[in-house]
């Protein structure tokens, strides 16, 4: 349930309350004049009749009286009390000719009026033994009191109604920039910062809605300096990357060639004269070869030649090529559609980095039986790796097993990557970048020209 709905709820409530305690007290008043009025009434005629029925006026208008009390109760249709004379032993009973029948006010509002029985109906005994019956019929009072409160209570509950819809569209309008904040705020969650929330009617929301936009340009401006710091510090990682490969080549790899080289002319001399240095020269030259081995391979992961000699797709091919010599256990296959040789070595060299990372992955911790690797895309384009290994909870490895370097390679890339595993099911990876990056990182839509046979590689080992 919203605010705007609770607001309109509560309110709608305390009028109901109000309007109950009103209409109460206006019943118990009502109660107590109607009482008032019956008591008022029956001791009216009960004076009456004793004024009537007192010996010394008897026998002085013994005529009148009679007829006085003959036509008294042959009366009908009066307001207010009915009469009835009833013979020495007969039972008093008055016919039902009062108004009670005529009660237009429903049961309910009777039960609520709780009037008292015992002061409707009275009684005098005239001095031949007769009785006088008086019943004090108050219908007339309450047929106008119901159709006061009646009344009443249609034009307060129109009015609540009336009240409640203005209030409700009221608060809509007040409350109109509640979901355009909430969205706001969910773009940032999911890292739009570009979005702005235009200002509102009341300035407590005014002062959320500036506060938030702040926010979103902080968090933008911070993105896009993090960004600039990431593809800087990618950059000088990569310069010093190639820096050290090339002194392992011209230092420690021409220091181990030259050692080999001494080892080979030693053996070569002493082979006849001396053969104990001729074998240790020979070890020598062996060792020099696996250390030269080291040395390249070292090389080789500092800073693919490959890469800048032969481009993205050949330096991929030849790492999966030297990843399945080194894992038997694992089979990796390559799918590469599409035309990569005008990237730039910032694209390169990052796309490379992540697939090298992500196979180091999943040497270490998918035992995998297959893995595939997809590169395709034209302006977007799309690296897919999916492996059919342990997989793992993304909430609570997602900044470990390398995934924080992979992701900063992405955003230096102005990519998005998007992480699918679950424990026991495999892991898929799914990397897009934007061929030709802008300066700043704008809403790209997903990619929709990954090849048909690319789409369509096995994946029944890949349910996640």
């Amino acid at each position: 349930m919203n605010l705007r709905l609770r607001i309109t709820l509560l309110i709608l409530a305390l009028l109901v309350v109000g309007v109950v305690t009103v209409v109460g007290q206006s019943l118990n008043t009502a109660r107590e004049e109607i009482s008032s009025e019956v008591e008022s009434t029956r001791l009216l005629v009960s004076q009456l009749l004793t004024l009537i029925g007192n010996p010394e006026i008897a026998e002085a208008n013994a005529s009148l009286s009679q007829d006085f009390m003959e036509k008294l109760a042959s009366l009908t249709n009066v307001r207010h009390f009915d009469v009835d004379i009833v013979g020495p032993g007969d039972q008093g009973v008055l016919s039902d000719e009062s108004g009670e029948s005529q009660i237009q006010a429903p049961d309910w509002f009777m039960d609520l009026l709780a009037l008292d029985e015992d002061l409707l109906i009275g009684s005098y005994v005239d001095e031949n033994g007769g009785t006088v019956l008086i019943r004090t019929d108050p219908t007339d009072e309450i047929n106008e009191i119901w159709d006061e409160v009646r009344a009443s209570m249609s034009a307060r509950l129109s009015g609540l109604v009336v009240f409640n819809l203005l209030l409700y569209l009221v608060l809509g309008y007040w409350l109109r920039p509640v979901p355009q904040i909430i969205s706001g705020l969910e773009g940032v969650v999911k890292g739009d910062y570009s979005h702005r929330i235009p200002k509102a009617g009341l300035p407590e929301l005014n002062s959320i809605i500036e506060m938030v936009n702040r926010l979103t340009g902080v968090l933008g401006s911070t993105r896009v300096e993090n960004e600039r710091l990431a593809i800087q510090s990618l950059t000088i990682q990569e310069q010093e990357r190639r820096r050290l490969a090339q002194e392992l080549h011209d230092s420690l790899g021409q220091s181990v060639s030259a050692i080999k080289a001494m080892a080979v002319s030693i053996s070569m001399r002493t082979q006849d004269s001396d053969p104990m240095l001729a074998t240790n020269a020979r070890n020598i030259e062996k060792i020099s070869d696996e250390a030269y081995k080291s040395v390249r391979d070292m090389m080789a992961w500092l800073r693919p030649a490959v890469l800048d000699e032969l481009g993205l797709e050949l330096a991929l091919q030849q790492m999966v090529d030297d990843w399945n010599v080194h894992h038997e256990d694992t089979f990796c296959r390559l799918n590469i559609y599409g035309d990569f040789s005008s990237l730039d070595e910032h694209q390169r060299i990052n796309l490379y980095r992540i697939v090298q990372e992500c196979l180091t992955n999943i040497a270490k911790y998918a035992k995998a039986e297959k893995v595939d690797v997809v590169l395709s895309g034209k302006e977007i384009i799309t690296l897919q790796i999916r492996d059919d290994g342990l997989g793992f909870d993304a909430e609570k490895n997602s900044k470990g097993m390398g995934l924080g370097g992979i992701r900063n390679r992405v955003t230096s890339l102005q990519g998005t990557i998007e992480l699918t595993t679950r424990p026991g099911k495999g892991t898929i990876m799914q990397i897009e970048i934007p061929r030709h990056p802008q300066p700043f990182r704008v809403e790209r839509r997903r990619s929709t020209d990954l090849p048909q046979d690319a789409a369509a590689l096995p994946a029944d080992n890949y349910e996640i």
